[in-house]
């Protein structure tokens, strides 16, 4: 892992995980942010946001 960025702290972070083969690798897509919701979809990836919001952009169901 590399880290590269500014010295400052981040307020707020979103995470996704995608297979990298759909349907081989794996069926599910996952997306996080900084309230710690975990949100789950079984046919998309869930697009990215600023994390301000605690919902994840696009269709995804709340899995924690």
């Amino acid at each position: 892992m590399q880290w590269c960025g500014s010295a400052s702290l981040a307020s707020s972070y979103w995470a996704s995980a995608n297979p990298d083969a759909p349907g081989s690798t794996g069926v599910r897509y996952f997306w996080t942010n900084t309230l710690g919701t975990i949100f789950t979809n079984p046919t998309t990836p869930i697009a990215s946001t600023d994390g301000s919001s605690g919902v994840a952009v696009g269709v995804g169901l709340p899995l924690q």
